[in-house]
Parts: structure tokens; C-alpha cells; sequence
């Protein structure tokens, strides 16, 4: 009998070689993973650009695969043409930068009553501005972005509001009315005007403290508010006020109330000090205070034999210092500056100018700084500056010339003692350009002469040739 085909199929237990997919997975572990030769790694990532669906995800490239981009959301590709980039043999993707460009944002819009601020530009991840003008306010928001929305950009938020401002009604005043009617807000820039009640018969008139009209403005945090507290109806009276050496010359008013104005003028001989107008305040005080009328000293009157008095004003008052000077050859017994102290005295007293006597030869036992002194000289057609009428030893003088004279030498010389300047004093000479306008002037002058000479003798004799002729004509018509 021959053998069952069970029996044929099962091979001897331990005869033969290992099934083959048992022996492979004894060797992989020996094996090590697969060597990778020539790949590229990811591509190049983009800002604007991402690559195509098909090729995310994907690790490893061979040499000379091509991989594309599209543009991400918010941004399209202006070119319209596709743009790849291929695994090089260097292992290295081929070159490729940004060419997607962000998408616009339609026109934002303007708010009524407001405006649109747009930094840059409208285009995708952009920010635009909201601000409503003077006397409104923005209801929404300030700021909107162009941002992505169902694959489409747009902007984040709609286009606000600008609503006007409105303050409470104004307050009521006591003894006062308002020109406010019965609204119950008040627009921005709206003004309201305050008067006071006429007073009772026999009572003292009210008077309106503050000003009179207020208006609808913004505060600190853009909300209605008045542009100030509203004013006051109170009764303000104040004391007629005086003046020592002076006198009220504004109209006469029996009594004075809040606002009333005083003008006020000093007697002759005396000068204002203060303001010459003031006015009535709250408290019976006079703004900006009562002025005071102070003695005015002509310096006319001040006389001083041989001498004069430097300033540059006619009059002085209390207070004021003046300068005192000696004609030549005097000298100055006091001192050189005088205070005006009123009622025409002087601290120090007045100096005197006295006659300078100088010896023909100074002791010797007087000091050199003595001995060293010299008066101011004098210089023809022009003047001599220096602070004292005498002048020291290594002092410096200043030369001016008057008008139509030219300086011939310095304009400073310093005295060296002894009678001796350095450079020497200069002279004061007439001016050339003066003698070239003059003789200018003198042959202008005389070619004029000339001229209407000439003129007259032509005419004259014009006027007996003429005559002449009408005599012979007269004697052979005769």
C-alpha cells in the first residue's frame, strides 16, 4: 500500500533548511538599516509660498526631483507661472526666493465726521486707524487689520462710528438767568450766556463775577464737560479811591461796583508809578492796585557853576543817580555821582567846580602817581573821551573827530607821562570828501551860471534882431 498524501506532505522533524522569511529576520538585525546615497533633505521653506499637498511630509528626495510651492493664504502669485525646484547632485536644492506677493484689502471706508489713518499700505496682516474730529466720539473699534477669512482677506472690524459729544445741561446761578433753554443735553460747542437779575428797588445792583459765557468742550477723557464753573451774581461795591499829588480824571461815578474802571493822573511836577487805570475787584481791592504819583525833578534847575550835569533824560526821580562833570580847568570838589532824595535835595551834596591852579614844578616829595598827572587835552574839531578830566600816568584816551573832520593818526593814545602820548595826539583835518563835494558843488554852480548867461544873452539878442527887422520893414512900407 503506498503512503497517505498527508503523510507525504509533512517533511521529518530537524531534516532541511529553515523556511526562508524565518531567516531573513535572523540577518536583519545583523544587517543595520538601509545605506541612503545621493538624497536631498526637505525643501527650502518660505515665507509666502508652502509647497504643494503632494510633496508635504516627505523626508528624502532623489537627484532630479522637482518639487512645486503655491502661495500661502493671504498672499497670490502675481506672475501666474509655476515655480519648482530640483534636488541637485551636490545633495543641495536648486535656488528659489519669495514670489508671492500679500493680497489688498478692499478700500477700508470713512467714518462720517471722521477719518481713516493708513500707516502703510492695505494690504494682507496691515493695520488701519479710526479717529472722529474735534466733538465727536468713535463708538467701535480704533483699529482694523486686513486679515484671512474663508480663504478671502478682509478687514477684522467694520467701520466705526463717530457720534457727537454732548454735555448735561448747564448749571442755574443764584440771583441770575441763562440764555439755556429745556434741552436735556447740549451739543459740543455749544455756548450758554449768564446774566444777573435786575436788583429790588433801593438794593444794590448785582454783579455778574466770572465770565459771562461758557461753552460745550471736552475734558481730560474726551466726554462732554463746560469750559468752566458758571459765574456768580453777587453784590461788589468798592471804596472811591485816592491818590496823594494826583487825581481821578475818569467819569464821575457815586458808587462803584465789580468791573468799574478808575483812571488816575499826576499834578504837574510829579510822575506816575503804577498802572493809571484799575479796577473794581471782589473784596473792595482795586486791580492791579492804586498806582502813587512820585516828585519828577528837573535837572534844569540843577545848577553848577563850570560844570554840568551827564544823563540822558531832562528829568529825575526819587531814587535816581546822576553824573557830574567840570569844564576845563576846573576841578571837582565832591563827589562825582549825586542821589536825587525829593523836594530838591541830593545825597551827597551838590559838588562844586573850583579853579585848577597847577605849580610850574610839582614838589619832589610828592609821589610819582602825583606828579604823573596831566588834564585832558583838547583837540581841534573833535572830542576827547576819558572817565575824569584828568588824565594818569599809563591811562588811555579815546579820539573822536566831528562830522566832516577825518582822523589823522590813532583814535587811542596812552599818556606816558611827563607831557608825553603815545602815538602823539592826533589832529582832526576837514574831511576830502567834503572838499570834493564842494567843489563839486561850486563848478556845478557855476557851469549853471554859465549856462543861463549864455541863454539870456542869445535871447536878447534874438529880441533886437527882430526888432530890427520890423523897423527897416516899417521904413520901406512906410
Amino acid at each position: 500500500m503506498g503512503a497517505s498524501p498527508t503523510s507525504r506532505r509533512r517533511p521529518a522533524r530537524g531534516l532541511g533548511p529553515p523556511p526562508p522569511p524565518l531567516l531573513l529576520l535572523l540577518l536583519l538585525p545583523l544587517l543595520g538599516p538601509p545605506a541612503v546615497h545621493g538624497d536631498c533633505g526637505v525643501p527650502t521653506r518660505l515665507t509666502s509660498a508652502q509647497l504643494k499637498e503632494q510633496f508635504r511630509g516627505q523626508q528624502t528626495f532623489s537627484h532630479g526631483a522637482q518639487v512645486s510651492y503655491e502661495c500661502r493664504p493671504g498672499y497670490y502669485n502675481p506672475l501666474r507661472k509655476p515655480f519648482n525646484i530640483t534636488c541637485l547632485e551636490d545633495n543641495e536644492w536648486s535656488s528659489i526666493s519669495d514670489f508671492c506677493e500679500r493680497r489688498s484689502c478692499t478700500n477700508p471706508g470713512t467714518p462720517s465726521h471722521g477719518r481713516v489713518d493708513i500707516p502703510v499700505d492695505v494690504k494682507f496682516g496691515s493695520e488701519i486707524y479710526y479717529t472722529c474730529e474735534e466733538g465727536y466720539k468713535l463708538i467701535g473699534s480704533p483699529i482694523s487689520t486686513c486679515e484671512l477669512s474663508e480663504g478671502k482677506v478682509g478687514w477684522s472690524e467694520a467701520v466705526p462710528d463717530c457720534e457727537t459729544i454732548y454735555c448735561l445741561p448747564p448749571p442755574n446761578i443764584a440771583h441770575g438767568m441763562s440764555s439755556a433753554g429745556d434741552q436735556a443735553s447740549y451739543a459740543y460747542g455749544s455756548a450758554v450766556t449768564y446774566k444777573c437779575e435786575p436788583s429790588p428797588r433801593g438794593s444794590d445792583k448785582y454783579s455778574l463775577i466770572g465770565n459771562s459765557t461758557i461753552s460745550c468742550t471736552l475734558n481730560s477723557q474726551n466726554e462732554g464737560a463746560w469750559s468752566s464753573e458758571p459765574p456768580r451774581c453777587e453784590v461788589v461795591t468798592c471804596t472811591e479811591p485816592t491818590i496823594a499829588n494826583g487825581k481821578i480824571i475818569s467819569s464821575y461815578i457815586s458808587q462803584y461796583n465789580y468791573g468799574d474802571q478808575v483812571i488816575f493822573e499826576c499834578n504837574s511836577g510829579y510822575v506816575l508809578r503804577g498802572q493809571s487805570i484799575v479796577v473794581c475787584e471782589v473784596g473792595d481791592k482795586w486791580s492791579p492796585g492804586i498806582p502813587v504819583c512820585e516828585e519828577e525833578y528837573d535837572l534844569t534847575n540843577l545848577k553848577i557853576p563850570n560844570g554840568k550835569v551827564l544823563n540822558s533824560s531832562r528829568t529825575v526821580k526819587k531814587g535816581d543817580i546822576v553824573m557830574v562833570e567840570c569844564d576845563s580847568n576846573y576841578s571837582l570838589e565832591g563827589s562825582r555821582q549825586i542821589k536825587y532824595i525829593g523836594q530838591g535835595n541830593w545825597e551827597p551834596k551838590i559838588p562844586t567846580c573850583t579853579l585848577k591852579l597847577e605849580p610850574s614844578k610839582p614838589p619832589a616829595s610828592l609821589p610819582p602817581d602825583v606828579i604823573d598827572k596831566i588834564k585832558k587835552p583838547e583837540v581841534a574839531h573833535g572830542q576827547v573821551f576819558h572817565l575824569f578830566p584828568v588824565v594818569k600816568k599809563g591811562e588811555n584816551i579815546t579820539i573822536e573827530c566831528n562830522a566832516g573832520y577825518t582822523l589823522k593818526g590813532s583814535s587811542q593814545i596812552q599818556y606816558l607821562g611827563g607831557g608825553k602820548w603815545n602815538p602823539d595826539i592826533p589832529t582832526c583835518n576837514f574831511s576830502v570828501v567834503i572838499i570834493i563835494i564842494l567843489a563839486g558843488i561850486f563848478l556845478f554852480s557855476a557851469f549853471g551860471l554859465v549856462f543861463f548867461l549864455y541863454q539870456f544873452y542869445n535871447k536878447r539878442k534874438g529880441k533886437n534882431a527882430s526888432a530890427s527887422v520890423r523897423a527897416e520893414y516899417s521904413t520901406c512900407h512906410g
